[in-house]
């Protein structure tokens, strides 16, 4: 029982034990089954599959254009003169020309009176510009200098007239001390003169008392002089002494003289007021002419020195700019300050290897139409040289061209002499304009300098005039009164000198002096007497009239004050009025300089506008005259001469066609379906029917924007530029085919669009690896009408399946959409593409 109840339990779990592991087996049963089923195929290949290897290549897609050769240069040439006759033909049809060799030109008739128009033109041009210059400057620098001379002249005369009135209504306060001053000056002389008359008439016991004490003091001095001539032996030391204290006495004087003569002489020579006026009048008319002067001096200064800029600096300047272009078609225009040698050196050109024509084998071989921007030198110019010139030319020498002129028939240039002439000739204009520029300095500061001491001139007579207005016949009195006073204490000074002296040489000089003293005592005693007696009338006459001229004086100078502290109305009123005319002259010359300065704008645009109009008809004669002469534009050849020497032509004759045989395009059309992918600048592949070998490089040069219909099928025509080789010509007319390259991948995952499968959203390749087979998901790029570009999803080496053609697998079904839109419809370049 115990058994049976063992092996139910066992049974139980085992049972339960199945519920648990019979699921996960079925599970697993399932996902194996569905690995194999719907993951691996049989590792075995069908009779229709093949496996490829993957590989890295280049895939383009292209678009094909069939067309013509045209020249895409052509060109009509024409006189674009006036009527005329053909005075010669220089080339035919097929005659290769250069650009810028003569053509043909019309008759000689014709181009003097064009050579007539553009002289008449210029001159119209000239006095346009003259007329616009006068215009915006419409006065003379001389008539100008007038204007504003006349108003700072008017503006002196004001100030002057203003500082007069000044004068008047409040003199200053060295006026006032100077008229106080006379007056107290004339009230001492009336005293004085009084005192003299009244002690004359009347002399007072203070004049006889004056009178004795005269007689006592020089009975006094015969004493003391007799007493210095006792020690005058023993005292030599003291006189030495006494001898400076003169010397010194005597300098004071002399200088206080000095300055009193030269006060005294300055008024002295002070003229009446209507001689200064007189002076003054010619003074300012002497300024005025030299400032006239002067303003014409410096513009015959300046009009030198345009002369000379117009005829020498600009010319020199000129030729040496044409002479770089002239030799190495060299712009150094902005360069001008350079010598040859800075320029040559700067820009790193050897002249000697650049014209040597065994060093320039390749260039002359070239024969180049374009100039090369990597090198300072233009190529066609050095080019046109060393092929054309009838000359032997040398890059460098140190001596005339001229001397070296030995072989026979030639002719030898320098590159350098010619260079360095046109630079010393540049170099000799700038210094002599500096010269005259300087010159032109030079002697506007001397005319300054002229106006300036002819206008302190001026300034100085006018102050001598308002002084002497001022009180002068004063000053002058009071100047000659100290230089007497001055003179007499000089004498006085000097003959202390010779007495001090002659007492040092000889004792008989105290001795004098004793007789002197003795001699002024007995005249002391001589004038006491006659103060006692009556007083002579003659003596009492003058002295009355100097008293009167005192009185006189006096009043006169009090007169005076009073005026400066209360001018006159009338004065006032007139020195006012003369103010207000001043006033009035001041404004006049001003509006009369404004009036002369500013500048009409309606008047200076008209003169403009004729300015350019006259230009215009410059240039156009000009032109007109260029046009005489027809000269090719390119390096080309003609292919059509439609003139003849003698016949009539006007400016719509076609004279000759031009073309540019290394110029030429292709021309066809795209059809609309390919048109979106071709852009200006796709590169393209031509081969020309005539040459099938030969492969030419090109690029799309216009793409039309507007289409042509032709039965039913819609294109746009096309042109693609062709670069020709050297060794290589073509001829107008000659058909070809351009492959123009759309897109391009390089070195790129390659696989056979017939190998692809999966959906159009996700397209796939059958990967087999390690004997097993798999649906690899991959990205695709462009793709032709055969192969695909594999953008992800494998690399270079993997194998995949292909069906063969002819097979009909759901993987092939199943992409026949992918394939007819990935890759779209032919582009060309069918065909297996490159690989490595």
């Amino acid at each position: 029982m115990r058994n049976l109840i063992n092996l139910i339990r066992d049974f139980q779990y085992w049972r339960q034990l199945s519920i648990i592991v019979i699921p996960v087996v079925i599970i697993l049963i399932i996902a194996y089954v569905y690995f194999f089923i719907f993951t691996v195929t049989n590792t075995s290949l069908s009779e229709n599959q093949r496996l490829l290897t993957v590989t890295k290549g280049d895939l383009v897609n292209d678009v094909s254009v069939n067309g013509k050769l045209v020249y895409a240069e052509t060109q009509v040439l024409k006189f674009t003169s006036t009527n005329g006759k053909v005075a010669d033909v220089y080339v035919d049809e097929g005659t290769t020309v250069k650009a810028g060799q003569k053509l043909a030109i019309i008759d000689s008739e014709t181009i003097a009176n064009l050579e007539k128009i553009v002289t008449e033109a210029k001159i119209s041009v000239r006095n346009a510009e003259e007329s616009l210059e006068n215009t915006k400057t419409p006065y003379t620098a001389l008539q100008l200098a007038s204007a504003k001379y006349d108003v700072a002249s008017a503006k002196l005369a004001l100030d002057v007239d203003t500082q007069s009135l000044e004068d008047l209504t409040s003199p200053s306060p060295q006026t006032l001390a100077q008229l106080q001053h006379s007056i107290s000056l004339a009230e001492k002389n009336l005293e004085t003169d009084q005192e003299n008359l009244d002690n004359l008439q009347n002399p007072s016991l203070l004049s006889i008392a004056q009178a004795t004490e005269l007689v006592e003091s020089s009975k006094k001095q015969v004493e003391k002089l007799e007493s210095e001539l006792q020690d005058i032996k023993s005292t030599s030391l003291t006189q030495i002494k006494l001898i400076n204290q003169k010397n010194m006495a005597i300098t004071n004087a002399q200088l206080a003289l000095d300055s009193a003569q030269e006060e005294l002489t300055l008024l002295e020579k002070t003229p009446t007021i209507v001689t200064l006026e007189n002076d003054i009048e010619l003074a300012t008319t002497k300024l005025q002419n030299q400032k006239t002067e002067s303003a014409a001096t410096i513009k015959n200064l300046e009009n030198q020195i345009e002369d000379h800029i117009l005829t020498s600096l600009d010319v020199s300047t000129s030729t040496y700019v044409n002479k770089f272009d002239g030799w190495l078609g060299l712009d150094i225009s902005g360069e001008t300050t350079l010598s040859p040698t800075q320029i040559i050196t700067n820009k790193k050109i050897d002249l000697d290897s650049l014209f040597n024509k065994t060093n320039q084998k390749e260039l002359i071989g070239q024969r180049p139409s374009a100039d090369d921007p990597a090198t300072p030198w233009n190529e066609i110019t050095l080019y046109l040289w060393l092929a054309f010139s009838p000359f032997k030319i040398i890059g460098t020498c140190e001596t005339n061209p001229s001397n070296l002129n030995t072989n026979k028939g030639f002719v030898t240039k320098c590159v350098s002499w010619e260079l360095d002439q046109a630079w010393e000739q540049l170099k000799n204009s700038r210094e002599t304009h500096e010269s005259l520029l300087l010159k032109k300095d030079k002697t506007i500061v001397n005319l300054d300098q002229t106006t300036k001491t002819l206008q302190d001139e001026l300034d100085k007579k006018i102050l001598h005039k308002e002084t002497l207005q001022s009180g002068g016949d004063l000053l002058l009195k009071q100047k000659q009164l100290q230089v007497s006073i001055a003179k007499s204490n000089l004498a006085q000074a000097q003959q202390d000198l010779l007495d001090t002296e002659a007492a040092m040489k000889d004792t008989g000089y105290l001795i004098t002096q004793i007789n002197r003293a003795k001699a002024n005592h007995i005249e002391a005693k001589n004038a006491l007497a006659e103060l006692t007696l009556k007083p002579n009338q003659t003596e009492i006459q003058h002295l009355k009239n100097k008293v009167q001229l005192s009185k006189e004086n006096l009043e006169s100078a009090k007169e005076n004050l009073e005026s400066a502290k209360s001018p006159d109305l009338l004065t006032k009123a007139s020195k006012q009025a003369k103010i207000e005319k001043s006033s009035e002259n001041v404004k006049s010359k001003e509006e009369s300089l404004k009036d002369l300065i500013e500048i009409d704008a309606l008047a200076i645009q008209l003169k403009e506008k004729a300015f350019q109009v006259a230009q215009e008809k410059l240039k156009t004669a000009e032109d007109n005259l260029k046009g005489a002469t027809i000269t090719s534009p390119i390096d080309g050849i003609i292919s059509r001469v439609n003139i003849e020497k003698d016949q009539q032509i006007n400016a719509n004759t076609n004279a000759f066609t031009i073309i540019n045989p290394r110029s030429i395009e292709l021309v066809g059309a795209i059809d609309e379906i390919d048109i979106l992918f071709i852009n200006p600048d796709s590169r393209a592949f031509i081969t020309i029917e005539a040459l099938p070998d030969t492969i030419i490089k090109g690029m799309v040069s216009y793409i039309s924007s507007t289409s042509e219909t032709q039965a039913g099928v819609v294109t746009y025509p096309v042109k693609i530029t062709l670069e020709i080789p050297e060794n290589l010509t073509l001829s107008q007319g000659l058909s070809g085919v351009a492959q123009i390259i759309i897109r391009e991948e390089k070195d790129s995952i390659l696989i056979p669009i017939q190998s692809l499968g999966g959906s159009m959203q996700t397209p796939t390749v059958l990967l087999y690896k390690d004997n097993v087979i798999t649906e690899q998901p991959i990205t695709l790029g462009i793709s032709d009408d055969f192969w695909t570009v594999v953008t992800s999803g494998l690399k270079e080496g993997d194998q995949i399946v292909m069906d063969v053609i002819g097979t009909d697998t759901s993987s092939g079904s199943n992409f026949r959409a992918i394939g007819g839109i990935s890759g779209g419809r032919s582009f060309g370049g069918g065909g297996r593409p490159s690989s490595r």
